[in-house]
C-alpha cells in the first residue's frame, strides 16, 4: 500500500483495502483495455529473481509459505 500511495507503480488490490483511498482521491482506478481477467478470478502472484541468483533459504521459505497459504 505504501508503494501505491507513493505513486510507485500499480497493482490489483482488494476493494476493501483501497476504497478509502479511492474515495479520497489518493488513488485512482485504472481500466486496462487488454485486461481479460474478471474481478472474481484469482490473483496471480509472480516472484522474480536474477537467473544466476536463485532465492536463498528465506526467499524459498517465503515463496513456499505464500504458495501454501494462497492455494485454492
Amino acid at each position: 500500500m505504501d508503494f501505491l500511495l507513493a505513486g510507485f507503480g500499480w497493482c490489483r488490490m482488494p476493494e476493501h483495502l483501497v476504497k478509502e483511498h479511492l474515495d479520497a482521491g489518493r488513488l485512482v482506478r485504472l481500466t486496462l483495455d487488454d485486461d481479460t481477467r474478471g474481478n472474481a478470478d484469482p490473483l496471480a502472484i509472480y516472484a522474480a529473481h536474477l537467473a544466476d541468483r536463485v532465492p536463498g533459504p528465506a526467499g524459498r521459505w517465503l515463496l513456499s509459505d505464500l504458495q501454501a497459504r494462497l492455494a485454492d
